[in-house]
């Protein structure tokens, strides 16, 4: 059996080819609001005094980033030190996002951007759960449009992660997938020449590939490319833009004096499991919780944390160095920000969970004084 790294490059490959020139889009969230490829190579030299993999990424890379005419748009140069070989990937700075574009092969992008995107913490790939993918396509392409997908699951039951893929299938075929072996697809691909998509290679969260461009079709390419951009930042803004954490209140009686204080809490994301995986006979709430605590309490490179008692787990992300609560209960995964904490941290708790625990929950945002 291949291992998730091979399954991975493979998927990757089998469609852009290791050496493609295929144009690659990556949208990212800039949580810093001033981080710029200008400045992106301090801010790595930052990171390398506690990060040994940022440490060995600029030691055999240099990094150059300017901007051009257009004071929103900047070219990053990243240089292959050994072979003197140079790297150019094009940033469009928007709405707090990094819209990257690149003609850059797989294996390049993998030992640059990808890294980048990795341990700077301030750069987050744009997420959301895989049920909405299928809701992109829908809004962005026809039925003729789609052709295939590509879909990673891994098992309640089971330890080991499966992928599986479906070629030339259709939507009935995504439904089947759902059903029998709760998948969701994480990648779409489309093969279509006949169709609008004739323009695009695949889709997935974060990240665009295009394929080519016939004749006559430069300008539905630009309104694709325009169409997902916005159905991403869209989609980030509503999961996520709202992330307040805790403000402190003051409670004080008639006289001003301070009677007490507390935190509370403004926003919180819920993931909720839906009505059929409810239905499976191998799962259930203890089985889900289980899986919570192996995502949460047994993944010490990335968290560690405590029970208070089922289901309601204190954690602390030692990437970002903030702490959060996550809660399961009435088949809803809860994430509580908690002071201090940002958008980041919970979007990766998020995405832990879909990706370690259940991948079928559909994601909401409250904001409203619950404590």
């Amino acid at each position: 059996m291949k291992s998730e790294k091979e399954l991975e490059k493979n998927e990757y490959s089998e469609t852009d080819g290791e050496t493609s020139t295929h144009l690659k889009i990556f949208f990212l969230k800039d949580d810093s609001k001033i981080l710029t490829p200008s400045n992106l190579f301090d801010r790595l030299l930052e990171i390398s005094k506690f990060n040994c993999w940022v440490d060995i990424l600029i030691s055999k890379w240099a990094f150059k980033g300017y901007e051009t005419a257009d004071e929103d748009l900047y070219v990053l140069e990243i240089i292959e030190k050994a072979y003197d070989r140079l790297a150019r990937f094009f940033v469009i700075l928007e709405e707090g996002f990094w819209v990257i574009y690149t003609l850059e092969d797989y294996i390049t992008v993998r030992k640059t951007i990808d890294r980048i995107m990795k341990h700077v913490p301030e750069l987050n790939t744009v997420w959301f759960p895989p049920p909405d993918l299928e809701l992109i396509t829908n809004d962005i392409f026809t039925e003729s449009a789609f052709s295939g997908f590509t879909s990673k699951y891994r098992p309640l039951l089971h330890d080991k992660k499966v992928t599986i893929r479906l070629f030339g299938g259709n939507r009935d075929d995504l439904l089947t997938a759902r059903k029998y072996f709760q998948a969701e697809p994480t990648r779409i691909r489309f093969e279509s020449k006949e169709s609008p998509a004739a323009v695009v290679g695949s889709i997935s969260p974060g990240k665009l590939d295009i394929k080519s461009v016939l004749l006559g079709y430069e300008e539905r390419l630009f309104s694709i490319i325009e169409s997902i951009k916005r159905d991403f930042f869209k989609r980030e803004s509503q999961n996520f833009g709202q992330i307040d954490g805790y403000e402190r209140r003051i409670f004080t009686d008639e006289e001003g004096n301070v009677i007490s204080q507390a935190l509370s809490i403004f926003s919180a994301v819920i993931l909720t499991v839906n009505e059929a995986m409810r239905q499976e006979k191998d799962v259930s709430e203890d089985r889900l919780i289980e899986r919570l605590r192996m995502t949460f309490l047994d993944n010490e490179k990335r968290y560690i944390g405590y029970e208070w008692n089922d289901g309601n787990l204190e954690v602390f992300d030692l990437i970002t160095g903030e702490p959060f609560q996550v809660v399961f209960e009435d088949w809803q995964f809860i994430v509580y920000p908690k002071e201090e904490t940002y958008a980041a941290t919970v979007r990766a708790a998020c995405e832990q969970i879909t990706q370690h625990v259940n991948p079928s929950c559909t994601l909401s945002v409250i904001c409203e004084e619950l404590l």
